[in-house]
This record gives C-alpha cells, structure tokens and sequence, in this order.
C-alpha cells in the first residue's frame, strides 16, 4: 500500500512539472512580445485602444506565430516557475525592441531629416510650398 502511495505521488508531481506538449520556444516568445509591445503602441497612437479585450488583439498574432492561444498559457504557465527562463523571454524582447528602435530613428535621420531640412522639397511640394 505504502508503495502505490509512493507512486501516485511521484506520477502526481511528475505530471504537474511536465513541460506542456507545445512549449513556445524562448526565442518564438521574444517575438510574440515584441509584435504585443508593437500592436500596443500601434492601438494608443491611434486611440483604438478602445477595440476591447487585449486577448482578442494577441490571439492573432499567437496564431500568426504558427501557435495556438492555449499553446501560449500553457507556455506562460510552465514558464511562470522559472523565473529565470522569463528573464531571458523578457531580456531578448528588450533587446528587439532597442534594435527596433534604433533602425527606425536611423531611417528617420537617413531619409526624413534631409527631406524636411531641404528648402527645394518644401517649395516643390504643392501641399507644403507658402501661398502667395
């Protein structure tokens, strides 16, 4: 009896500390909060934050992803207990987005700054030149 007893625990524990069957890879889930990070700002910059849930928001990019949305709480949930695996998650997504950030304030400074500084384009421009 002490035995089956003994067993029934080590099966409990074993299938409470199990990875789930689809475990999103750590690299996949920087991505996914990086594309989150983005669609947020995208909805506050353009006041459409008012669309609802935020889960009907992140479902598609889960699945644009190629995971479902239980892959992704089963993942959240596994990964919950292992801090430091959230801190990597969480590390590379900063890492993305500063990279992000970087590349467009780049293109900004490359292709805008000139275009806006040049008298000819703001005399050229039908929508920019000074009336008359």
């Amino acid at each position: 009896m002490k035995r089956a007893v003994y067993i029934l625990i080590l099966l409990a524990v074993g299938l409470t500390s199990c990875k789930p069957r689809h475990l999103i890879p750590v690299d996949d889930m920087a991505d996914i909060y990086f594309d989150f990070y983005l669609a947020d700002r995208y909805l506050e910059a353009t006041d459409k934050h008012e669309l609802g849930d935020s889960v009907k928001i992140y479902i598609p990019i889960i699945e644009d992803h190629g995971y479902k949305f239980e892959d992704y709480q089963a993942t959240i949930g596994y990964y919950l207990h292992k801090p430091e695996v959230l801190t990597k998650i969480f590390d590379k997504t900063e890492k993305k987005l500063v990279a992000h950030k970087e590349r467009l304030s780049a293109l900004i400074a490359k292709e805008l700054v000139p275009f806006l500084i040049s008298a000819e384009n703001w005399t050229s421009c039908a929508i920019c030149a000074p009336t008359r």
